[in-house]
């Protein structure tokens, strides 16, 4: 009965390598994978007989060694010269001490005996000499050599060692006992793997890691296919390329980027400009109608310089009027305020988005966390509440940091620039500076705050109440230069989307062009497919993204600018026009169903921030 396991574990066995002798002529990168994959699967293999004390499960092991090495020696043989020379001769050198365990009989008969290691009955040297740590060391010094990163190596150990004992486990024609060390292997291993894998992951290839994670999944689900998917990971990415390989690769990366520069289009910029008309998301204000903003208690100090503006035919409500709608602004200001203890910090700041200028930035600081809860209620003439619009969460936490110039009063040229961090010289100063000066960073932080929500609560309000108009302004695109007559249709293309954008701004034409731009959104994601090169894919994903912009699409067309920004980081002008004129649009997409109450809005993303 346990031979014809051992029978049924050896088929399989078998079956891979003939699958891989069939794959050696196509590809000598999997032969040598494969070399280092038996050659590690064979190390744990026979690493496992000393920990069992049952004899029939030593002699499964032992004779299961055996036929693998002489697989390996098979494959090995005629394919060493996919190894740097050194590696050859350690390889052979290695091959040789497994036959003298493997191959010598009255060695090989010994270790299937209980007490092998302290037998008297061989001659020198003894299994346990042949089975110490110096062959162990052998074959992994050899696996270091080939890894493509060395951040794996305890990963990949672990899995080898792992995938042989799944192996023991499912192997049912044996003891209780003998599954048993297995399983204890087995259970003990898994818990690190996840660990192993989070330190290598960032240095892998994503092929790498889809093959780990198929792995862990195994390992997780205690699964069948274990040593099946170890070999593929061998397979895929894990070891160096062969000598000739490397040639091989340094040619077909040379023929890619010539094939590349042939396909690669090239950009010029087009500078459409229209003005834009944006009603309102919620309600539209007409005109001789009223509105009043009532501001919090704590805005009073900065209303005038730091005031609500709506953009709207309807104006503001003189006193003595009665408004049509009440814009009711409540909060309580800075509520739960915590500043941490000052740390130690260093480093270069980007001051300014376009030309990048940058400081250094070294001293103490300290990072501050609060609360700061506002809504907008909106009332109409009739004393009825219609809306409310969140602005900041009652859980949403803000932060901010405190540092030596955080109380002085800013220049106006100061006001956009990060040039007024200075850190503390010493810990001491800025723990003085937290203990005495508590009140006043509180209000500081609660004008820094309102400074910023203003700005908020005004595009929100005219978004959702007003009626803004973008005065003439460029919507910059992707042309081609020198194009082709097989580029014909895609000039066609971006010829539509010029002129749907210069037509905007003429009311006779703005629902014609509304249309005609959301259809070319789709034309330009339809030639994102397949292997688009990488100036292709920026005109592609910019000119959609501005398309989409001005066909009040403003989720889409965040996406698709977010999309381009990973493909184009040098156009510093094509990203200035979309992120200066982006915040009299962001809201719209916040507000894409007018209807819903509350409306929950969304802090813009840090790249739009420098407004």
């Amino acid at each position: 009965m346990k031979n014809s396991g051992a029978a049924k574990w050896w088929l399989a066995g078998c079956l891979c390598v003939a699958f891989t002798q069939n794959v050696k002529a196509q590809d000598p990168e999997k032969v040598k994978a494969t070399i280092i994959y038996q050659m590690m699967d064979l190390d744990y293999r026979i690493a496992f007989i000393p920990g069992n004390k049952d004899t029939d499960c030593r002699t499964i092991y032992a004779n299961q060694a055996k036929e693998e090495f002489l697989e390996f020696k098979k494959l090995l043989e005629p394919n060493l010269s996919l190894f740097k020379p050194g590696q050859q001769t350690r390889l052979t050198n290695y091959q040789k001490a497994l036959e003298e365990i493997l191959l010598t009989d009255v060695v090989f008969n010994t270790l299937k005996k209980p007490n092998y290691s302290t037998s008297k009955s061989i001659d020198e040297p003894e299994a346990a000499v042949k089975f110490s740590a110096h062959l162990h060391n052998m074959a992994r010094n050899l696996l270091i050599d080939n890894l493509e990163n060395i951040y794996n190596l305890d990963l990949v150990l672990a899995i080898s060692n792992l995938s042989i004992a799944s192996e023991a486990v499912a192997l049912r024609s044996t003891s209780d006992d003998c599954r048993a060390y297995a399983s204890s292997q087995l259970e003990a291993g898994k818990k690190n793997l996840d660990k192993l894998y989070q330190a290598a992951k960032s240095s892998n290839k994503p092929e790498v890691n889809s093959e780990i994670e198929k792995l862990l999944v195994l390992f997780k689900n205690n699964a069948t296919g274990i040593p099946a998917q170890t070999a593929e990971l061998y397979n895929n990415g894990l070891i160096k390329l062969s000598p000739g390989g490397k040639l091989a690769a340094k040619e077909a990366s040379r023929s890619a980027k010539e094939d590349l520069q042939k396909r690669e289009v090239r950009l010029k910029m087009l500078y459409p400009t229209t003005k834009v008309y944006l009603n309102a998301k919620v309600k539209q204000l007409k005109e001789g109608e009223k509105y009043q903003v009532q501001l919090p208690s704590i805005a009073d100090t900065w209303a005038a310089q730091h005031a609500i503006y709506i953009s709207s035919d309807a104006k503001a409500a003189k006193k003595g009027e009665t408004p049509d709608y009440t814009f009711k602004i409540i909060t309580p200001g800075v509520k739960d305020f915590k500043i941490e203890a000052p740390q130690f910090a260093q480093g270069t700041v980007k001051a300014n988005v376009m030309f990048h200028p940058t400081i250094e930035v070294r001293g103490y600081f300290a990072n501050i966390y609060y609360h700061f809860p506002l809504k907008v209620e909106v009332w109409n003439k009739a004393g009825q509440l219609e809306k409310t619009i969140v602005v900041i969460g009652e859980n949403d936490w803000l932060g901010d940091m405190f540092h030596a110039d955080y109380l002085r009063d800013q220049k106006p040229e100061e006001q956009n620039s990060v040039a007024t961090i200075r850190g503390f010289d010493n810990i001491e100063m800025a723990k003085k500076g937290i203990e005495t000066e508590r009140e006043n960073i509180i209000r500081r932080l609660q004008q820094n705050s309102w400074i910023v929500l203003a700005d908020y609560i005004s595009k929100a309000l005219t978004t959702a109440y007003g009626s803004d108009k973008v005065s003439n302004y460029m919507y910059p695109i992707y042309g081609l230069k020198d194009a082709t007559p097989e580029q014909a249709e895609l000039v066609s293309l971006i010829d539509r989307t010029k002129e749907a954008i210069s037509n905007i701004g003429d009311k006779d034409k703005t629902a014609a062009s509304i249309n005609t731009l959301k259809g070319i959104v789709t034309e330009y994601e339809q030639r994102l497919t397949g292997d688009v090169t990488p100036n292709m894919k920026a005109l592609c994903l910019m000119n959609a993204a501005q398309a989409a912009l001005l066909s009040d699409q403003i989720n889409k067309s965040v996406e698709l600018y977010q999309a381009y920004l990973s493909v184009e980081k040098d156009n510093m002008g094509m990203q200035m026009s979309y992120e200066k004129v982006i915040p009299s649009y962001y809201y719209r997409g916040v507000m894409a169903d007018g209807s819903v109450d509350p409306i929950v809005l969304r802090e813009p993303p840090a790249k739009f921030r420098k407004w």
